[in-house]
């Protein structure tokens, strides 16, 4: 998405989400997920920021900012038998994309 406003024009150009975010596999205590790179990237992609929360509790969630070239990421340390949302967004410049989320849950 591409912003103007101003005189002179200023162009702000927003990051695309995120594609194809997956939960792959899940054991009791971890969820690994996995994504794809936006199209279009309008730009360089700085970084992707990987948020994960218990579903039933969004007070308590967790911020990971990975590399541009991450494509995936394993959160450890989860609650067994607990289901989890997790939202990938990319980050070009200051500016974040809208993000993807997806729920997975860990087993008994």
């Amino acid at each position: 998405m591409t912003i103007f406003w101003g005189t002179p024009c200023v162009c702000i150009v927003v990051p695309s989400a995120p594609r194809a975010l997956r939960v792959i596999s899940a054991t009791d205590t971890s969820l690994y997920v996995t994504w794809r790179s936006p199209e279009p990237t309008n730009g360089v992609i700085q970084n992707y920021r990987v948020i994960y929360w218990r579903t039933d509790y969004h007070a308590g969630s967790v911020n990971r900012s990975l590399r541009a070239t991450a494509s995936a990421y394993n959160i450890t340390a989860l609650s067994p038998a607990t289901r989890y949302s997790v939202q990938v967004s990319s980050f070009l410049a200051v500016f974040l994309s809208s993000s993807n989320t997806v729920q997975g849950g860990s087993k008994k």
